[in-house]
C-alpha cells in the first residue's frame, strides 16, 4: 500500500469516528457530553479538511475510475 493510499484510509477512518461520535451525542442525554462528543467529531473533520490537497485530488481521481 502506497503512502497516498494509507493517508487516504486514515483520512476515511477520522470521518467514520466523527459520524460515530455525532451519532452517540445525539443519542445521549447529557448536554455536556454532547457538546464534547460534537467537538471531538468537528475536530475529526477538520483534521480531514486540513489535510493535502494533493491527496484530496488522488481521491477524486481514484473515486472517478
Amino acid at each position: 500500500m502506497s503512502k497516498s493510499e494509507q493517508l487516504l484510509r486514515d483520512d476515511l477512518d477520522c470521518l467514520r469516528l466523527a459520524s460515530d461520535l455525532t451519532q452517540l451525542a445525539s443519542d445521549t442525554l447529557s448536554p455536556a457530553l454532547r457538546a464534547y462528543l460534537l467537538q471531538l467529531a468537528r475536530t475529526c473533520t477538520v483534521m480531514v479538511d486540513r489535510g493535502d490537497p494533493a491527496l484530496n485530488q488522488a481521491a477524486g481521481a481514484s473515486a472517478r475510475r
